[in-house]
């Protein structure tokens, strides 16, 4: 079951990472998309990433999420797992074990990067966000359907 989600998680990342290709670049195929759907949100706190974690059509915080990672276009720069039966997550903080996650590994982030974050378990959605020269991020596009 585990690599059944690693594998689809891969496919959830490389569609959304084309697209943040350049417009030279030839169109992304469709992304997979998984119900129900992750809303997944991004803001800085004291100088963290915080990730918030909802269902788009509900509309609801937390999520029964069991594995997250962050990348860039090339490289998983952060993975974190937890046991799938734990309470919902509402948050991550990015790096952390919180939540019962357990970090796989986790890099840190340049500044001026774009990046996609994944998640997986009971549905799943990936964001694109930016990170500002000062570490400040701009959310892209997440799985609700927003686009910048």
């Amino acid at each position: 079951m585990k690599r059944e989600i690693t594998g689809l998680l891969w496919i959830l990342l490389a569609s959304s990472t084309a697209s943040c290709s350049s417009a030279n670049s030839p169109a992304p195929a469709e992304p997979v998309i998984v119900e129900p759907a992750t809303r997944i949100d991004i803001e800085r706190v004291n100088n963290e990433l915080v990730f918030r974690f909802g269902l788009c059509k509900e509309g609801d915080v937390g999520i029964a999420t069991s594995y997250v990672s962050v990348a860039d276009e090339k490289h998983i720069l952060c993975q974190v797992e937890r046991e799938a039966d734990g309470p919902l997550v509402e948050s991550w903080h990015y790096g952390s074990s919180e939540n019962g996650f357990q970090k796989k590994r986790c890099e840190p982030l340049s500044p001026s990067g774009r990046y996609t974050i994944c998640s997986m378990g009971g549905g799943g959605g990936c964001s694109q966000f930016e990170l500002t020269a000062d570490g400040t991020p701009h959310l892209l596009k997440n799985a609700c359907g927003f686009q910048k």
